[in-house]
């Protein structure tokens, strides 16, 4: 008798309808970037913005440690953890893993071919009274990212002063790899992205003009496969993301607000949109749209043995219920 199997596959439902093997890294990989609709492919200074653009850590000055981990609507968990470090001036590293798991995902076997309906009845009382076997999904990311920071100086021909641009560029590597029933796949996936950060006071010559920065990654170059021991493949189509953000002081506070937006090509995700707004540099909300819903999440920041610990919380709200994580972030140096 044939099994058929009854899978839930969640990240489908978490964050978009996708057909593609890395669905479950678009769940998010940290509560910054989730409570911005992870609208961060022009996020500067941010490691755990990786996934979207492997550029940004390398405007970073501290090794960090990070650490989230959430049960998904009580359906799976999930978790992820990044680390990186500057090696010299210019050049940051990074290794970061993601993880979900489905655990106790039941069998149940494929009776339609039963016509009989007395054995049909037999077979349901036997099967309920002996129990379903059952198993688990896993899906792993581990990604190597190098970046490196690059500065220009622009001479844009109707000022006195060269405008001083900076432009980091940055690459990962990721290995994936999942496990469903008795099936194991597995695959190596390439990114490339940079950033590019003007600073608006320089270029229209106006004091308190903000800091606009531009971002643009291809992700799965040249395609990504999944093999499966089944010797069947999936693909994870190339796309490019692009995007912009803007950092503007506010005059009458001590505070600072980015505004983010993201978009992706070859691919029908909606577009992204992301507000963060700093208190004093310890205080930040947040607030972003994604094809998930509306976000919202917060971040503290606090010196502790002479170490910066984050704090970080993001909220959603979703069909399947609701959805809170928090993060631990800890500077290393």
């Amino acid at each position: 008798m044939k099994i058929f199997v009854i899978f839930f596959f969640l990240p489908l439902l978490v964050v978009s309808q996708s057909n593609y093997a890395d669905s479950f890294l678009k769940i998010g990989i940290s509560t910054r970037s989730i409570s911005v609709g992870q609208a961060v492919v022009a996020m500067p200074s941010h490691p755990q913005a990786y996934l979207y653009n492997p550029s940004g850590a390398a405007l970073t000055k501290q090794s960090s440690f990070s650490l989230l981990a959430v049960n998904q609507f009580s359906l799976a968990d999930y978790y992820s953890f990044s680390l990186s470090t500057p090696v010299g001036e210019k050049t940051v590293l990074g290794f970061h893993g993601v993880g979900l798991l489905i655990d106790h995902i039941l069998e149940r076997p494929d009776i339609h071919e039963i016509s009989d309906l007395e054995a049909r009845r037999d077979t349901i009382q036997a099967l309920v009274s002996e129990g379903f076997s059952s198993f688990s999904n896993r899906e792993t990311a581990w990604t190597f990212t190098l970046s490196r920071k690059f500065k220009y100086n622009v001479d844009l021909g109707w000022q006195t002063n060269q405008i001083s641009l900076q432009c980091p560029v940055g690459a990962n590597i990721r290995f994936i790899q999942k496990s469903l029933h008795k099936l194991n796949g597995r695959g190596i996936a390439f990114d490339m992205g940079g950033l590019v950060q003007i600073p608006l006071n320089d270029v229209l010559s106006i004091s308190n003009a903000g800091m606009l920065t531009l971002g643009g990654t291809l992700t799965n170059l040249s395609n990504t496969k999944i093999f499966w021991s089944s010797e069947k493949e999936d693909i994870i189509p190339m796309r490019f993301i692009w995007g912009a953000s803007y950092a503007q002081d506010l005059i009458f506070l001590p505070s600072i607000i980015h505004l983010y937006y993201q978009s992706t090509q070859g691919s029908d995700e909606q577009d992204r949109y992301g507000l963060e707004i700093g208190v004093l540099e310890k205080i930040f909300i947040r607030a972003g749209l994604d094809e998930a819903g509306l976000h919202g999440g917060m971040g503290f920041n606090f010196i502790f043995f002479q170490k910066k610990i984050d704090i970080g919380y993001s909220f959603l709200n979703h069909d399947l219920g609701r959805s809170h994580r928090f993060e631990f972030t800890l500077s290393l140096s």
